[in-house]
């Protein structure tokens, strides 16, 4: 009996009036939904931006004929945009990921940043961390260098001209030129490295007399050195190290934003392995 009801309900012409505008209200939303997501609004907030850009670029404020020209590329790229997205073009792009991946994290940090600290921050951080701000030791120096290129036995020359240097030869004399200084006022351990080579830093380190010594070897060759200044490890004050803890502070933030960040998101998320 349910059936046979069932069938006479289907034979009502009002029925399929009903199922035939339904169809044709879902027909009429998708098409809205369509041209929603065909819809470019150029506004002014949109203008205004592609303005900035162009002035933080040039210097200067785009002219009425450039403006014009910016806008018709900025629709083309937006449809183009629009088109790869919805072609799916941005699945499984690797360079895509990472670019979306660090536009996260850029902004998670531009908001954990976007306050400066207080003063009373600064000074907690420096006493927290003091032992990070100090002077590092600073070298005063003079060489005289041997080349690997221009001499068979570069280190044994050195060691016979050091013996000269020692009964009385002037070192001035000695020695090859070098594409460098000289002579280097003031240089820390990590500024030397950068320049001769990490052992060369550190061989200079442990010198502890200001006589003549080598010979130490650089990345160029084989060196004779003289110490003839150094300063020795000192804190620095709150003031100097002020514009350091500034970047250090915002760059503990950001990290910390970021681990936060990505804790609360992995709480949402079940991996399977």
């Amino acid at each position: 009996m349910k059936l046979i009801a069932l069938g006479r309900w289907f034979r009502e012409p009002l029925v399929w009036f009903f199922f035939l505008g339904l169809g044709l209200l879902v027909i009429d939303n998708l098409r809205d939904v369509d041209k929603r997501d065909n819809l470019i609004e150029v506004n002014s907030q949109v203008k205004a931006h592609i303005a900035d850009q162009w002035e933080t670029q040039m210097g200067r404020a785009p002219t009425i004929s450039e403006m014009s020209g910016l806008i018709d590329q900025w629709i083309k790229d937006e449809i183009y945009y629009r088109e790869a997205i919805r072609l799916g073009l941005a699945n499984d792009d690797t360079i895509v990921r990472r670019r979306l991946v660090g536009k996260l994290t850029f902004l998670t940090e531009d908001i954990a940043t976007a306050q400066e600290p207080s003063v009373s921050e600064l000074r907690a951080y420096y006493i927290e961390n003091q032992n990070s701000y100090v002077e590092p030791v600073r070298y005063s120096f003079r060489h005289r260098y041997f080349s690997n290129d221009w001499r068979e036995h570069a280190k044994n020359d050195a060691s016979v001209a050091l013996e000269k240097i020692k009964n009385g030869t002037e070192p001035e004399s000695i020695g090859d030129s070098f594409m460098l200084q000289t002579a280097f006022i003031a240089r820390t351990a990590d500024e030397i490295a950068a320049l001769f080579g990490q052992e060369y830093s550190e061989s200079l380190s442990e010198l502890v007399s200001d006589d003549w010594v080598g010979p130490l070897q650089s990345a160029y060759g084989w060196h004779l050195v003289q110490i003839q200044a150094r300063t020795q490890i000192r804190p620095l004050s709150f003031e100097e190290a002020r514009s350091l803890l500034v970047s250090d502070l915002a760059l503990e933030r950001q990290q910390a934003a970021n681990e936060d960040y990505y804790e609360n998101l992995r709480d949402r998320y079940q991996v399977v392995q």
